[in-house]
């Protein structure tokens, strides 16, 4: 569970921040002039990268560990329904 929830926030964060941007950042970057825009944009940018790698590692490395205990529970939950299945039919009585 707790694997879930950090891939969960590292993408909702990832996406948030991606929305931010695009509805934020960029209009008001392009109504400013060109030098103006780019000594704004350089500093940003090395940051925003940093930022979105460590995110996207993160998110993803949760959502495998979240799928790989979420895909193994199941399988043994599945091998104890077969287990307790065979231990009836061979015992009536359990």
């Amino acid at each position: 569970m707790f694997a879930e929830i950090i891939a969960f926030i590292c993408t909702g964060l990832f996406a948030g921040a991606a929305l931010y941007v695009s509805v934020v950042e960029h209009p008001a970057r392009m109504s400013c002039d060109l030098p103006a825009a780019l000594a704004e944009f350089r500093p940003s940018y090395k940051r925003a990268a940093v930022m979105q790698v460590i995110l996207a590692v993160i998110g993803v490395t949760g959502a495998i560990v979240a799928w790989y205990l979420g895909h193994r529970g199941s399988v043994d939950a599945d091998r104890h329904d077969a287990d307790q299945s065979a231990a009836a039919r061979r015992d009536p009585h359990i």
